[in-house]
């Protein structure tokens, strides 16, 4: 899970360059074994993280669906759409959730959320309220399962595939951070791949 970067301590360009080396690592096996390169990359779905900078972390994921398509068409030189396409889970980062005044983690719950909507995930884990100090009680995996079913139901943000394209700002912040998780990306393939990086 990519998400465990975040929690380790990385950050939003950690956390893909760290993803796409991964599945070049397994996507290099899987063709040393003679598994066609679609059928393998059509099984993947990375886990993400979504942290507190909503604009952040809406352009890390489109910079993300943005880089593997390319690179999963020109680099490995993947055909099918399944393969091309970036499936991916969010799971809303806890770890920014305080003790102190835990209803405000509610909020904080609420713009991951959002921002994994807006960047374009599969599916979404919000974490409870309480998970800063206790196994999450009934009434605070309640609210944090209505969280998501205001922002899909009541907000109207995901009617729209990648709402936010065409603004100055997203665009120019989703191009920042693609160039900046490809020079990661090369960085660990010219150390000899993301094994050989993880060992050193």
């Amino acid at each position: 899970s990519s998400y465990d970067f975040r929690e380790a301590g990385g950050n939003a360009i950690h956390e893909i360059a760290f993803t796409i080396a991964i599945r070049n690592e397994i996507l290099r096996e899987m063709k040393r074994r003679g598994v066609d390169t679609n059928t393998a990359v059509a099984r993947l779905s990375p886990v993400l993280g979504a942290d507190r900078d909503l604009f952040e972390e809406v352009a890390k994921l489109r910079a993300a669906r943005r880089i593997w398509a390319r690179t999963m068409k020109e680099q490995w030189g993947a055909t099918d759409p399944q393969a091309i396409c970036l499936r991916f889970h969010v799971d809303v980062s806890g770890y920014n959730f305080t003790r102190q005044q835990p209803l405000v983690n509610i909020a904080r719950g609420t713009l991951g959320t959002l921002a994994a909507v807006l960047g374009g995930a599969m599916g979404i884990q919000n974490p409870s309220y309480d998970e800063a100090w206790c196994v999450p009680t009934e009434e605070a995996v309640r609210v944090a399962i209505r969280s998501q079913q205001v922002i899909r139901y009541e907000s109207g943000v995901a009617r729209v595939a990648d709402p936010l394209a065409g603004s100055y700002y997203m665009e120019w912040l989703t191009s920042k951070l693609e160039e900046e998780i490809l020079e990661m990306v090369q960085k660990i393939e010219d150390m000899g791949g993301w094994m050989v990086a993880l060992e050193s």
